[in-house]
């Protein structure tokens, strides 16, 4: 190798950007064939979600009963990046973290409803409690749904509307923070999800709705 390339080399790696570097260190998680890696638990995947183009697509069917497909590998601390586009009125979102642990993690009965029922959630799109988008907050459940200070700032300024957005969440420790299009919108705390889980992605009961998926990568931190 001629050694004069090199410094040359080494000056371009020093002046990516940290999101560029950290982006390096991702591993996807969609093979753009299939949905190997992914289960629905309690529910056949199909009509829900389906690869199309490299695109994974998540649709309600004509019932609009929901879904959610759930990574086979479970996560605690973990980098989570997406391009997400979803039609008006979606609800939709990323499941992390579980608040209480699975009684018998071997017993597959039950498990998506439990998972579902006892995450946070990264929203995605309009909330149907709120009814208005919730891009970027952080979903907790119960008389809560979204605490004060887990709501997306300033999203609205980013947010293209039925187009490609790139999500990117971190949860390190009891600490959680969300990035639309780049723009840091949210920083949470909350010490109630200690449990490890697989990530989910939501097509919300009763709801007409299309989201779809390119690019998911993550890297685990523990």
């Amino acid at each position: 190798m001629n050694h004069r390339i090199l410094p040359a080399v080494f000056t371009a790696l020093l002046t990516l950007p940290l999101s560029a570097l950290m982006a390096q260190e991702l591993t996807p998680l969609l093979n753009g064939k299939d949905l190997t890696g992914w289960t629905t638990f309690e529910k056949a995947a199909d009509p829900f979600w389906k690869m199309v183009d490299g695109v994974l697509v998540g649709e309600n069917n004509p019932e609009r009963h929901g879904s959610v497909l759930y990574t086979e590998q479970t996560f605690h601390d973990v980098v989570f990046e997406a391009e997400v586009k979803w039609s008006k009125g979606a609800d939709t979102g990323v499941m992390l973290r579980l608040k209480d642990p699975l009684v018998n993690p071997d017993d597959g009965k039950g498990k998506g409803t439990f998972y579902s029922a006892n995450q946070i959630q990264v929203q995605i799109g309009t909330s149907g409690s709120l009814k208005r988008d919730m891009t970027g907050s952080l979903y907790v459940g119960g008389s809560e749904r979204y605490p004060e200070k887990a709501r997306g700032a300033g999203v609205d300024e980013v947010l293209k509307l039925e187009d490609w957005n790139h999500i990117r969440f971190e949860a390190r420790g009891d600490l959680y923070k969300v990035w639309v299009n780049g723009k840091q919108v949210t920083e949470y705390t909350d010490a109630r999800f200690p449990g490890r889980a697989p990530l989910g992605l939501q097509v919300h009961p009763g709801n007409v709705m299309k989201a779809e998926f390119r690019n998911i990568r993550v890297k685990a931190l523990d």
